[in-house]
């Protein structure tokens, strides 16, 4: 039998060898059982906020609820082809390096930036790693000509 208890949890009661048939276990997922990498990326929820420079490249500050409060920062370089496809544009695909806990370096992950609207100030942001695939998807609101503030989540 599944229900919520006073907290709103899913809980379920069950008889088991040497358990009380009155005993709650609360559904979660097996984090356990998941490996390391799953356990990283496992629904972090964040917020970036990037400087758009002159040069077009882009740096950015961000934190989730994994940070413990900490900062990190992330940059972002036009690919060529990107350049060549898009200009000045924000839109296009970059090379994306961004340190984490322990200033752990961060590669191989592009990040992808699409306009969502015709005014192109709505932003779906999708970060690759070459090893993982999709580990995060963003929208991003750009605020004014040089800054973008992102949601991101883990997926």
């Amino acid at each position: 039998m599944i229900a919520k208890n006073e907290n709103g949890n899913n809980f379920k009661s069950w008889p088991a060898s040497g358990r009380n048939l009155n005993q709650k276990i609360l559904l979660r997922p097996n984090l356990q059982k998941m490996n390391t990498e799953n356990q990283r990326l496992f629904k972090k929820i964040g917020i970036a906020l990037y400087d758009i420079g002159m040069d077009g490249c882009i740096n950015g500050v961000y934190t989730n609820q994994g940070a413990a409060g900490a900062k990190y920062t992330e940059t972002l370089r036009k690919t060529d082809a990107s350049k060549k496809e898009h200009g000045n544009n924000i839109q296009g695909d970059y090379d994306c390096l961004w340190f984490d806990l322990n200033n752990q370096r961060v590669t191989n992950c592009d990040l992808e930036i699409r306009a969502t609207n015709q005014a192109g100030n709505i932003f779906e942001f999708t970060w690759i790693e070459q090893q993982f695939g999709t580990v995060f998807e963003g929208i991003g609101y750009q605020m004014n000509d040089r800054q973008i503030a992102v949601s991101y989540c883990g997926v």
